[in-house]
């Protein structure tokens, strides 16, 4: 074999080793490996192109396990990933409260393994509390970065403050340079939320409504960005969780718990990936963290104040915020009171004329579970509608297929 053969026979294989090595360390702690410099021009050898790579100020090089290609490019290897994924994330659930730590830990250990340029987003809720109180175990005074929209609740503001002084926190507080009424007004109001996007689209077409996530983009994400970029941070930890959503597994299967985002160029970890609601719970309580006082108004949500997203909620922050805070409901009903009746009124397929004066009617917690009810009884109808009236009707059960009351 002449030389230059055997040398790239030398690099593929290294290549290859290297591949095996990332693959063990993603199925088993979902995390890149971090190489030094020299490390780094050892393995790679030149073939960098063939992985995905970062590199920190300080000549660190991290080494992510490619994600899986489209579906229609292998319809094979992303379903193959996610079973492997969701397996090893079923071991870790099970984990007690002190396992479920040292997961937590060994991802900020990769982290600051990583780069020691790190900040944490704050966000004043539970899960980013627990992943501040884990990284200042590691770092004191590590940068916190709190995005005050202009809409966060007081109570968020205040205790974000308060916080930072009785913890001694090394606290940032940013701001965006945009109006979230103005923006709502140029761009859509904030009810389409990510991962729903064809039910919102079709929503908004109906009801006439013009719908929008940008103000997430440009009230949250680009101060963020903008303080990281000037204060050079190369890598952020935050609170998310992969048991939050479905999307959020699917995007945990792709690229694990420490990731490059190209939203903030930057490193994002997620120590909390496997942690449920009863161990942020039983973590807060162990460790006597004190906690947003909207938690005890009945808030689940603590994010911006007049976000919509979750306006089709059973649970929606719109209802507790009726009771606690009429003031800012009343806000909110005066901006975009007309366009909510009339995505409402889609979203429950009502006949008939509706306005604005009929929302406060419609809109409460019992009466929106009597809507929700109607809205499914409808749509029952009309998917028999669509199978043919070639069914006898079932004189048994007058009520419908699940047992629920439909409209005569």
């Amino acid at each position: 074999m002449k030389r230059d053969e055997r040398a790239d026979t030398d690099e593929r294989l290294v290549i290859t080793n290297l591949t095996e090595r990332l693959k063990l360390r993603y199925y088993t702690s979902f995390l890149p490996l971090v190489l030094s410099q020299s490390e780094a021009e050892q393995c790679l050898c030149d073939r960098s192109d063939s992985l995905p790579l970062w590199r920190s100020s300080s000549g660190k090089v991290v080494v992510f396990l490619p994600a899986p290609p489209k579906i229609k490019e292998d319809p094979h290897a992303r379903p193959e990933r996610l079973g492997r994924v969701i397996k090893r994330l079923a071991e870790c659930y099970r984990l007690d409260i002190s396992g479920k730590v040292a997961l937590a830990n060994e991802v900020l250990r990769t982290l600051f393994d990583a780069t020691d340029k790190v900040a944490v987003a704050f966000s004043g809720g539970r899960d980013s509390l627990v992943a501040l109180h884990l990284t200042i175990q590691i770092k004191p005074d590590v940068p916190v970065v709190f995005v005050n929209t202009s809409i966060e609740f007081p109570e968020t503001r205040a205790y974000v403050r308060q916080l930072a002084r009785a913890w001694n926190l090394n606290l940032h507080e940013v701001k965006p340079t945009v109006n979230f009424w103005k923006l709502a007004e140029e761009q859509g109001i904030p009810v389409a939320g990510r991962g729903n996007t064809t039910f919102m689209r079709e929503i908004s077409k109906k009801a006439g409504v013009k719908l929008s996530n940008s103000c997430c983009r440009r009230m949250k994400e680009t101060p963020a960005r903008q303080f990281y970029r000037a204060h050079g941070i190369e890598g952020v930890v935050t609170g998310l969780r992969v048991s939050e959503s479905l999307m959020r597994k699917l995007n945990f299967a792709d690229y694990g718990a420490l990731r490059y985002s190209s939203t903030y160029n930057t490193l994002v970890a997620w120590p909390l990936y496997a942690w449920k609601d009863e161990d942020i719970a039983q973590y807060i309580e162990a460790n006597n963290l004190p906690v947003n006082p909207l938690y005890a108004m009945g808030y689940q949500r603590v994010g911006c104040w007049a976000c919509l997203q979750d306006m089709f909620y059973k649970d929606s922050r719109l209802f507790v915020l009726q009771q606690q805070h009429p003031n800012l409901y009343e806000a909110v009903r005066n901006k975009f009171g007309g366009p909510m009746m009339r995505l409402l009124q889609v979203w429950a397929g009502l006949e008939g004329e509706y306005t604005e004066e009929h929302l406060d009617g419609l809109y409460r917690p019992c009466d929106f579970a009597m809507l929700e009810e109607y809205r499914k009884a409808k749509q029952r109808r009309a998917r028999q509608t669509a199978q043919g009236a070639d069914s006898e009707p079932d004189l048994e059960n007058p009520e419908g297929t699940d047992g629920t009351p439909v409209e005569p």
